[in-house]
This record gives structure tokens, C-alpha cells and sequence, in this order.
């Protein structure tokens, strides 16, 4: 199914992006790549208390995941739902969430700080290697789990300056030291849980905002030698 994470090999010493698995005795290649997923969340919907947040259950020009047309390269590169492409095989050694917003009046915008702050809040992250649930893993909160960077600070000399923000913790990141890796025939999902925060009130987005979840990094694939 998937290896245990910072696992040792059966002679003892651990090898990079092999986990448990013991050395391929079969042509592969091996290369760095991400894999990523977005998730939609309409501005005005509440979503405290949500346990079905799915990411990575959609492939490339299919509708789903909270948005209403069909998703693009800009939104996932899975071409499977739910599973990785036939012949491949993926050590996930670094996992990153940004916090994106959506589209207004046809013009990409910022995600506003309060809604940041609503996901960081009560976002939290587990593996589901099962349709149904039974086999869930916890990864971590949000706050947790780094971004790839984003926009600062952006001022124009023609407009009022303007500040943007993101859940940046581009230094942070998941698995930087153990690895999961996942077969080509393994369905899986990234789910977000969304707490409460302690309360009994609506928490919702006041804009569309947009989560996007990237796996990384070793990707192993069999040649063909015959």
C-alpha cells in the first residue's frame, strides 16, 4: 500500500526515496515532480465542520473539488482520479498548501487576510488511503504545512499601494526528513477537515477562496527493456 514513513531498508540503513521498499531489481526512472490538487471554497458557505474536503478525487478538464467548470493545469495535473498515473510509483518527501483567491469581475484577486486566517484557524489535513475512511493518517494543521511563496509587498507608483499575503511559509515543509510513498494502483486523497473553532456560528470565506495541495518529489516510473 504506501511505506512507513522514515523507514529503514532490510539492511538497516536508510535509502532515499526507497522507504521500505527494497531495492528495484527492474530499469526505473526516477525523476522530481509534483503532483497537486485545488479545492474551491465559495465565499458565503459556511464551512465549519466539514469532513469531505477531497483533494486529488478529480483529474484535468473534470468538474468537481467546489469548482464549477472543468479544472485546469492551473488546478491539478492528475489525469486519474484518485490514483497516480498506471505505471508509476511516488515517494512524497514535502507537501505544500497555498491559500489562493479566487476571480472577481475577470481579474484574479488576493485572498483576503481574514480569510486566510479563517483556514489557518480550523483546517486541518489527513491522508485517506480508503473510499470510505477506514485508513486515515493525520499530516497536520494548516499553519503547518508550507506554501510556495507568493506576492509581497506589491506597490504601483500609478495606484494606492497595495499588500498581498499568503499563508508563505515557504521554509516549512512536511516529510523534509521521511517519506510516504504511494503505488500507482493505491487510491488516495489529501482530505481538509475544517473545525468549529469552539464555536456555535457560521465561519465561512467572505470571497471564493481556492486551496491548492502539491505532493512531492521523487517520481518513479518502469522503462520498458524488452
Amino acid at each position: 500500500m504506501f511505506g512507513i514513513p522514515g523507514g529503514i531498508s532490510a539492511s538497516g540503513a536508510f535509502i532515499p526515496g526507497q522507504g521500505q521498499f527494497k531495492i528495484p531489481e527492474i530499469a526505473q526512472r526516477v525523476a522530481e515532480q509534483a503532483t497537486y490538487s485545488a479545492f474551491r471554497f465559495q465565499g458565503g458557505l459556511a464551512i465549519q465542520g466539514t469532513s469531505d474536503n477531497r483533494f486529488f478525487q478529480v483529474g484535468r478538464n473534470q468538474i468537481g473539488q467546489g469548482f464549477n467548470s472543468g479544472l485546469s493545469i492551473s488546478e491539478t495535473n492528475m489525469a486519474t482520479n484518485g490514483m497516480l498515473s498506471g505505471s508509476e510509483a511516488f515517494d512524497v518527501s514535502a507537501c505544500s498548501c497555498e491559500i489562493l483567491g479566487g476571480v472577481t469581475s475577470n481579474a484574479v484577486v488576493a485572498p483576503l487576510l481574514g480569510d486566510i486566517r479563517l483556514f489557518q484557524r480550523i483546517c486541518v489535513f489527513q491522508w485517506d488511503f480508503t473510499s470510505g475512511g477506514s485508513t486515515q493518517v493525520m499530516i497536520a494543521p494548516l499553519p503547518f504545512i508550507g506554501a510556495g511563496s507568493g506576492i509581497f509587498g506589491a506597490t504601483a507608483d500609478t495606484a494606492t499601494p497595495a499588500t498581498f499575503a499568503n499563508n508563505g511559509n515557504g521554509s516549512l515543509w512536511i516529510y523534509q526528513r521521511l517519506v510516504v510513498s504511494i503505488s500507482a494502483t493505491q487510491p488516495f486523497s489529501i482530505v481538509g477537515y475544517m473545525g468549529n473553532a469552539g464555536q456555535t456560528t457560521s465561519l465561512a470565506p467572505v470571497n471564493d477562496t481556492i486551496l491548492r495541495f502539491s505532493l512531492f518529489n521523487l517520481n518513479r516510473s518502469l522503462l520498458p527493456t524488452g
